[in-house]
């Protein structure tokens, strides 16, 4: 009678037990899932406003190419040829010779002396040396 006894404790115990770790697992997987919902939302939250930051920068680099069509693009077949890339190559040299001379020039005689091509040479250095990606190996 005894064993009769033990045996339905025993037999209600196993299925306890056996109820518990399903109770506990199915939370872990519920919680797995939760988590996997979450990150991929926040994945695709981020690819979203990627995508929009570089719409954005696609929308300013039409502009930009936009105002050199209409600047240079003389035939007007929406892209520059080689006479028309070389017209804008030496515009744009001027300019910068012009910003050059108008920086360097420290008398105003509209004209660089040996003094002032030292010091533009050692600014086109220094900001060289800026440029420069930083090597780790030299410095060890």
């Amino acid at each position: 009678m005894r064993l009769n006894g033990i045996r339905p404790a025993l037999v209600l115990g196993m299925c306890l037990r056996r109820r518990f770790h399903q109770v506990r697992w199915t939370k872990v997987v519920i919680n797995m899932k939760k988590s996997l919902v979450i990150a991929l939302t926040l994945c695709v939250a981020g690819l979203v406003a990627f995508a929009a930051d570089e719409e954005k920068k696609n929308k300013k680099a039409d502009k930009a190419r936009a105002k050199v069509l209409e600047k240079y693009d003389k035939n007007a077949n929406g892209k520059l040829d080689d006479d028309e890339r070389e017209a804008m190559r030496k515009e744009r040299r001027s300019e910068n010779a012009a910003a050059a001379l108008k920086k360097f020039d420290k008398n105003g005689d509209g004209k660089l002396d040996a003094s002032e091509r030292e010091a533009a040479k050692a600014e086109r250095r220094k900001g060289a040396d800026d440029k420069k990606p930083v090597d780790d190996k030299k410095d060890k």
